[in-house]
């Protein structure tokens, strides 16, 4: 009966594809029955288009709560659950009890979580702590300040076409001096680490290139092996739970000061869920347009 659920329509589906699933009894599934419930109560999913694998999860996991809530009946909630931290723990117990008297379902019990964030303000030093639960850890995929080593050259080397005696120009290519791109891979084997990321579209034409001069080998192969690198998870974690200066453009609301002030963030997890989706957040948004 929770109207903001799907009257058990998505858990019935749901339930039904896991025990064709389950059964071995055919060798392909037709999840149709689960498709076409979602498509109903979130029409973005329908047709056959490509969707973000996060989205739908979260879609199923919000759904099926909903429907699997035991909390038929709402209470309001009179307490602050923006407070002390002189007793954190009693704070953060306090803080979930209140969530699960309106969030009760085996969801919950499973996927939620609680993250605990700390601001601070630079000029009152006034702390504020809130506890908000997830159900998905959103960690940033890390980029270091890196520098460039190549640079584009303004001269270039003319390509004649001469015909009949007559000079006529038919072609202008850049061309790196030799000299120069020695040099750039002695510094690059000395600070490989500092490479500019450089976006995949040019990195593709930039080994392209490189492929057909043998005496780039050794850059050629440097690029691909930093291309290949890989980004260990706890340094997406690391940048998560790393503390955030707020100035500038990124100042904060102070509770105190009445007026936007330079502050701290820190952020912390005060309750596993006993299954933690992480996800990768791989955009992000710079500029104002």
């Amino acid at each position: 009966q929770n109207p903001l659920g799907t009257q058990g329509r998505l858990v019935k589906a749901y339930a039904t594809f896991l025990q064709s699933l389950r059964s071995g009894q055919a060798q392909a599934i037709n999840p149709l029955q689960l498709k076409f419930v979602i498509g109903q109560f979130a029409p973005r999913f329908n047709g056959y288009a490509q969707h973000d694998s996060q989205e739908l999860t979260a879609f199923l996991l919000d759904g099926m709560h909903e429907d699997l809530n035991r909390i038929t009946e709402t209470t309001k909630n009179n307490k602050e659950e923006d407070s002390n931290f002189c007793n954190e723990p009693k704070t953060a117990s306090e803080a979930w009890r209140l969530y699960k008297q309106r969030n009760n379902s085996i969801i919950v019990d499973l996927f939620h979580g609680q993250m605990k964030s700390t601001l601070s303000c630079n000029v009152c030093k006034n702390v504020s702590i809130k506890y908000d639960p997830f159900c998905f850890l959103s960690v940033p995929i890390p980029s270091n300040e890196q520098e460039a080593m190549f640079s584009s050259q303004n001269e270039s080397t003319q390509l004649n076409n001469e015909e009949n005696g007559f000079g006529k120009e038919s072609l202008s290519l850049p061309i790196i001096d030799a000299q120069s791109c020695s040099n750039a891979v002695s510094s690059m084997q000395s600070s490989s680490s500092n490479l500019i990321d450089y976006s995949y579209g040019f990195l593709s034409w930039f080994l392209f290139l490189l492929s057909y001069i043998n005496p780039f080998n050794a850059a050629l192969q440097m690029v691909k092996n930093l291309i290949s690198t890989s980004i260990p998870l706890k340094d997406c974690l690391r940048v998560l739970f790393s503390i955030d200066h707020l100035k500038g453009d990124d100042m904060y609301s102070c509770d105190k000061c009445k007026k936007l002030q330079d502050g701290i963030k820190h952020s912390s997890i005060t309750r596993l869920p006993n299954v933690l989706i992480i996800h990768l957040k791989r955009f992000r948004h710079e500029g104002n347009y």
